[in-house]
């Protein structure tokens, strides 16, 4: 299917891009730019503060009303504007942590409101029915291409340094124009006009809506509250090469890439809220282990974590985006922006608690059984539990299919089980009646 094949490609160009603003490469380069655990967390939360203004991404819409060449002029825009300041920054050794922040903010404000818009368009692309396959199979071959990406500039900037982050953000600038050469490939949708604030009213009245909204808004809370740090500890705290912590990112992509397609497909059967509450009682335990990672366990504690991230994070990131489409109860761009707004509200709150903390325990250092701790990795503990804890909002959002992911497992073991001996049976009758059928021939 052509509209399959754009799909995917678009977020396979994606990646070139996406891995310069988030995870290992993003964090090396705020160390780069001289950002301490504080200003690490205030440049974490400008991803969020940006959701919170997706809340006027209706009135775009409804201005303009095409939500593809509005998903393309603020993808473009957000993502030229981040590669080409890390181009030239290093290019005139501008190492500056305020212009650092203020331009990855800006980005993040225009690449968000395209990411608002893009999800109201693609639930009128791909029919509900299939929602989950199509959108497991776009995350394995995102995975696959992550993994290629990520192993390649881990390389460049292990051997190459400085130079190698200008060749990161080079394929970055590469990423975001292929990325809108098939975005454009796409189909444009029709859009129901009904006013912006009115769309917003209607919102605010879907009380089951509402409720998914809070809970993304408190899981966005818990991990933000964390996940700036986990990099950080590696490279600051316990001088992880580049190299292997690529090794670390290839193994749980490779993890992730086995499950996706399997997630994909179970969710159509068992809905979006059981995968989401397996994915999350999963990856609720990896940040409570980090109180391990030091210098002598990362090298086995990081298998573990990628172990459970892949797996985890696998039904996450279907199920975060396959959610919201199914409880809306419309396809305007509101209900996305609502959902994404209280996203950013939680995650902005989570971030800067999440940096004070940091920050506040950072020179915290001790030794225990012959082990070094750090005080980051109080940080690590608490936001386990915030995550765990997340998991009581999300069961009183209403779906229309929520069949427990174990209740569904169980119940297909039992039928395999029930198979096979009928199967031993149906074949031994069969073997006896071709003998007897064989020993009456004869006769």
């Amino acid at each position: 299917m052509e509209k399959e094949k754009y799909f995917i490609l678009e977020g396979v160009s994606s990646v070139l891009f996406i891995l310069i603003s988030q995870g290992a490469v993003f964090t090396g380069l705020a160390v780069l730019f001289k950002l301490d655990e504080f200003k690490l967390g205030i440049a974490a939360s400008f991803p969020l503060i940006a959701q919170i203004l997706q809340i006027f991404t209706p009135y775009f819409v409804e201005k303009f009303g095409n939500r593809k060449l509005l998903t393309n002029i603020f993808n473009l825009s957000g993502r030229i504007l981040w590669s080409l300041f890390i181009i030239f920054s290093i290019a005139f050794k501008w190492y500056r942590s305020s212009e650092f922040i203020i331009v990855f903010a800006i980005s993040q404000i225009l690449t968000s409101m395209a990411a608002n818009i893009w999800m109201s368009w693609t639930r009128d692309l791909i029919p509900s029915e299939i929602r989950g396959k199509i959108f497991g199979k776009r995350n394995l071959y995102v995975s696959l291409s992550t993994l290629a990406t990520f192993y390649a500039y881990s390389e460049l900037i292990d051997n190459l340094h400085k130079f190698g982050y200008t060749i990161t953000a080079i394929l970055g600038l590469l990423g975001a124009l292929l990325s809108f050469y098939y975005m454009n490939k796409l189909p444009n949708a029709p859009i129901k006009r009904v006013g912006a604030l009115a769309a917003l009213r209607v919102v605010f009245q879907d009380k089951n809506f509402i409720k998914l909204s809070v809970f993304y808004s408190f899981w966005n809370f818990a991990t933000m509250f964390t996940s700036p740090f986990f990099m950080y500890h590696l490279i600051k705290n316990l001088h992880v090469s580049f190299r292997y912590i690529s090794i670390y990112t290839i193994i749980s992509s490779l993890i992730a890439m086995a499950f996706y397609r399997f997630f994909g497909n179970v969710s159509d059967e068992v809905g979006h809220k059981s995968v989401a509450q397996f994915g999350i009682s999963l990856v609720s335990i990896t940040p409570i282990l980090w109180i391990l990672m030091n210098s002598k366990t990362y090298h086995y504690m990081l298998l573990v974590d990628a172990t459970i991230t892949g797996i985890g994070w696998s039904a996450i990131n279907l199920s975060m985006v396959t959610l919201p489409m199914e409880v809306a109860a419309g396809t305007q761009s509101a209900y996305f922006s609502v959902y994404t707004s209280f996203g950013g509200i939680g995650g902005l709150v989570g971030s800067l608690l999440g940096g004070i903390s940091g920050k506040f325990l950072s020179n915290y250092q001790w030794q225990h059984f012959g082990m070094e701790f750090y005080g980051l990795q109080l940080v690590f503990v608490t936001g386990g539990i915030l995550r765990f804890l997340s998991l009581f909002l999300l069961k009183k959002v209403e779906v229309k299919k929520n069949i427990p992911l174990g209740k569904y497992t169980f119940n297909t073991l039992v039928v395999v089980f029930r198979r096979i001996p009928f199967k031993l049976q149906e074949g031994v009758y069969t073997l006896r009646r071709g003998f007897r059928k064989g020993k009456g021939g004869q006769k």
